[in-house]
């Protein structure tokens, strides 16, 4: 799908993508190398939330949104620390996540969402 004109290009949300997914904030540390595979589609967030179930990610939390809100969905793979919940004293360190994916809106670029494989 070709973005309309008010929307980022999808060269403009993997970059956007891949910057959110490099920096860390309060409950996400971001990822220990360059991501790779790096994957954007375009289409209505109701449609993002099946297909990323359908891949084993878990479900966005943007329940705010509208069904037919246009998103970019960018998914990738590399390493993100599991750093969240902390872990307890004597708790094994926790294997990394291997694949992340960001969810953008299409207009703004601004981040809503992102989701890890439900294993």
């Amino acid at each position: 799908m070709t973005p309309p004109p008010s929307y980022l290009s999808k060269e403009e949300a993997t970059i956007r993508a891949v910057e959110v997914a490099s920096t860390d904030e309060f409950h996400f540390t971001g990822t220990l190398k360059e991501p790779t595979n790096v994957r954007a589609e375009l289409l209505p967030f109701e449609e993002a939330v099946t297909n990323l179930q359908a891949q084993g990610f878990q479900s966005p939390s943007a329940a705010d949104l509208l069904p037919e809100t246009m998103v970019w969905v960018i998914t990738m793979e590399g390493r993100w620390p599991k750093n969240f919940p902390p872990l307890q004293d004597g708790e094994p360190t926790r294997e990394p996540y291997r694949h992340l994916a960001v969810i953008l809106d299409a207009e703004t670029g601004d981040r809503l969402d992102l989701s890890v494989p439900t294993q």
